[in-house]
């Protein structure tokens, strides 16, 4: 039992730390909101700003000092807003306060501009929507202060649960010579863009992380443009959904990693449909692995220079690619092949298993200090680990494409909203989760922190699960049990009680044992005093 035990808490450590993404621990807050005034304090939701405009000019230098965290409360902004509003590149977390915060850009404009290097941890966008902007968020640090002291990367922005519609690009990412990037895209809904839903124009390093994102009938799902030196430009694209694009990704220069992705049902709307092409300058090199590129377009691959295929899932059975190197062409196994589209697999998908197990994402061009920055492939697009063995057979491959099949569930069940945003109200929370798998299934239940320093942490591998490093301290076993003949259970603690002026996050993950191991999806909560 003990050495079960140890190894369940080693596993567990590995999956939680999957989502090592650089968040915040406390922060200055303030508050805005459409009925509020630019004449009051922000201090509260009572004294709230008005105006995004007003409030990025207030914490702008004060993210030089500390941490901000930005509560937007819901309704639309866009009327008395000058655009583009502009936030530094560090320092600041702009965050829906609620569902329903829409901001509606001018079409002439970036809406959000991200241009500037503070101090302190990544700057944070989540739960926004943003329509009708030239671009949705421009991310591009030209104003800059002197470089950060290593070990922080210099430019580091988180743009997660955020939902862009009908603006002209959804995110640009921008890296200046002599800048380094180390972005996180991720679990947003990207889609009407009419030029590109993401797009990464690199001159710098960057090993930009694209993952868990749904990106759907934009005129180009994806572009890439580098002109740094081979392999500097190293963008990871991992587990989205493609889907309903006229081109999903073109990539033009550096060395992209194309991992788990599910790229379908190609519009032929704009012209000639297409899958993935990628032009080399000179030595870059792409890699394509564990996808599922079905009905794409045709080509669905077109690649000019070096390449690494492998484990994928294409459609047309005369690409040289299948037959060799674990590349097949079978029907995936879509929920609905009609429309809507819905990509996820079912639980008789043929791709359940079929994936490459080691298809860990290598170092990138990065480093700090004498440490290599690496990230693996630890979540789908619906929040759950890369590591669940769904069809029992021993072996924990991972499926092919951006959807993890996956029975073992948990869901918070009281006290957040669909951001996870939790309000306190100056007393503890008893917080109930709800755990589902399989039927008399043991389950432990774990929470734990993340540092706050770097959105991609250093990883370290370990056969045959994955792991992102973390530290042991900041993660602590809180709940097990049985789950019900029904196949559930839940469980309600207390949360201690945070200090008045932070907003601490912290991340829920549960592993389910019977017949082998499932690790469930995670939840990111965060304090909201």
């Amino acid at each position: 039992m003990r050495v079960l035990t140890t190894t369940l808490l080693a596993i567990a450590a590995c999956a939680a730390s999957s989502v090592a993404q650089g968040d915040w621990v406390g922060g200055q807050r303030f508050f805005v909101a459409p009925g509020g005034d630019d004449a009051n304090t922000g201090l509260s939701r009572a004294q709230a700003w008005r105006t995004l405009t007003f409030a990025a000019s207030q914490v702008r230098t004060l993210s030089l000092q500390s941490p901000v965290t930005l509560n937007v409360m819901p309704g639309t902004y866009g009327a008395d807003e000058t655009y583009p509003i502009r936030f530094p590149a560090r320092g600041v977390a702009v965050e829906a306060d609620g569902p329903g915060v829409v901001i509606t850009g001018d079409d002439i404009d970036a809406t959000i501009w991200i241009d500037s290097t503070g101090q302190g941890p990544n700057t944070v966008l989540q739960g926004l929507t943003l329509i009708d902007g030239n671009s949705g968020v421009l991310i591009d640090p030209i104003n800059l202060t002197p470089p950060i002291v290593i070990p922080l990367p210099a430019d580091a922005v988180t743009i997660r649960d955020c939902t862009f519609d009908d603006n002209l690009a959804g995110i640009i990412v921008v890296v200046q010579p002599g800048r380094r990037a180390t972005h996180v895209i991720e679990r947003n809904e990207i889609l009407g863009s009419f030029s590109t839903g993401i797009d990464i124009v690199c001159a710098g390093e960057s090993s930009t992380w694209v993952r868990a994102n749904r990106l759907i009938f934009n005129e180009k799902g994806m572009t890439i443009f580098a002109t740094s030196p081979p392999r500097a430009c190293q963008p990871r694209i991992e587990s989205n959904f493609f889907v309903e694009n006229p081109c999903h990704l073109i990539s033009t220069g550096g060395s992209p990693y194309v991992v788990n992705n599910t790229m379908a049902f190609a519009s032929s709307v704009f012209g000639s449909p297409c899958g993935i092409q990628h032009t080399a300058f000179g030595a870059e090199s792409i890699t394509i692995v564990n996808n599922v590129l079905w009905n794409p377009g045709v080509p669905e691959l077109a690649i000019t220079g070096a390449f690494s295929i492998a484990f994928n899932d294409i459609e047309d059975p005369l690409d040289p690619n299948v037959g060799i190197n674990n590349n097949v062409s079978i029907p995936p196994g879509f929920v609905s092949p009609a429309l809507p589209f819905d990509v996820h697999l079912t639980t008789a998908s043929p791709l359940i298993g079929l994936g490459q197990r080691g298809a860990v994402l290598p170092p990138t061009a990065l480093s700090t200090g004498t440490l290599t920055h690496r990230v693996d492939v630890g979540m789908d697009v619906d929040g759950d680990s890369r590591m669940s063995d769904f069809n029992d057979d021993g072996q924990a491959q991972v499926e092919i494409g951006g959807d993890e099949v996956n029975t073992a569930r948990l869901a918070v069940t009281a006290g957040a909203d669909a951001f996870g945003n939790m309000g306190t109200s100056g007393g503890p929370i008893n917080l109930t989760v709800t755990i589902t798998g399989a039927p008399l299934a043991g389950v432990f239940l774990y929470q734990w922190f993340t540092d706050g320093t770097t959105p991609i942490a250093q990883s370290l591998f370990a056969d045959p699960f994955g792991c992102l490093t973390m530290n042991p301290a900041q993660w602590a076993l809180m709940a097990s049990g049985t789950l019900s003949a029904g196949g559930a259970t839940s469980f309600t603690f207390p949360l201690p009680t945070p200090l008045s002026q932070t907003e601490t996050e912290f991340y829920l993950q549960a592993v389910t044992t019977q017949t082998g191991l499932d690790i469930t999806n995670r939840q990111r909560l965060e304090f909201n005093p």
